[in-house]
């Protein structure tokens, strides 16, 4: 995870030399699209077992062929994939976070391995510039790294998790055109605004122009001490065993 000291305050977070990525507000990312900004960021985000399923039915041979390919793949290649499979659609979003570029896809002229280049302005997005952004996009969400993603996972346990992934795949597609006709739309930063301003002294107004690392930190901290507060009252009325409880936790102004 990044130093986070900067992102409570600062708009741009540096990627390079030349280039800084936007921090954005909460306001940005629903002007921008919340749906939209919440699935493309996935670009980022993603790891090949997280897509295990259609890597297999893209791929369509055998166990054997499939993961002597699958073993091979690391979270860059699965972002070089995705990006090849609707560049203007993800545009938008580097534009978004990195302002006025316009990738392609291409290959390094000395390293050969494959980027995204904008050959008006000559920037080249590699590897390097992946992981820092990928990092980023994940600390500003308070999105934690696992490392159950990448771990190395026995054939038996990868054959299960494609052989169920296949079979709840049609349950899924029908469950979101259910929501879809219903109504839900999974927007949630509005709601989200509401709570806080209601749970605390929060106004909308400053949670919309708060910038994301902010807000979540925010929300993080409302959740904490209310949780506090709940843990104080039945613990000052006698509803829970005092012996048993670790005195630290009563400090929420000190966690």
């Amino acid at each position: 995870m990044l130093i986070n000291k900067s992102l409570l305050y600062d708009e741009l977070y540096p990627l390079n030399d030349n280039q800084e990525i936007k921090h954005p507000a909460v306001h940005e990312v629903i002007s921008f699209g919340e749906l939209d900004y919440y699935s493309l960021i996935n670009l980022f985000l993603v790891y090949p077992i997280d897509i295990i399923v259609e890597l297999y039915e893209m791929v369509g041979k055998s166990y054997k062929s499939f993961f002597e390919y699958y073993e091979k793949l690391t979270q860059y290649d699965i972002f070089i994939m995705l990006y090849g499979s609707n560049t203007e659609l993800y545009n938008k979003l580097i534009k978004f976070f990195l302002g006025d570029v316009d990738f392609v896809l291409a290959q390094h002229k000395d390293t050969q391995d494959i980027i995204l280049y904008d050959d008006q302005k000559d920037i080249v997005f590699d590897l390097t510039s992946f992981m820092i952004m990928s990092n980023f996009i994940r600390t500003i969400h308070h999105i934690p790294n696992d490392p159950s993603k990448t771990a190395k996972k026995s054939k038996t346990l990868m054959k299960v998790l494609i052989e169920t992934g296949i079979a709840n795949k049609q349950f899924l597609t029908k469950q979101r055109e259910k929501d879809k006709m219903s109504g839900k739309t999974g927007e949630q930063l509005n709601k989200l605004m509401s709570k806080i301003s209601i749970a605390s002294q929060f106004k909308r107004d400053d949670l919309k122009d708060m910038r994301l690392y902010e807000f979540y930190e925010t929300l993080n901290q409302v959740i904490s001490y209310a949780y506090w507060q709940f843990k104080m009252g039945a613990y000052f009325s006698g509803n829970i065993d005092t012996s048993k409880v670790n005195k630290k936790e009563l400090e929420w102004f000190y966690d």
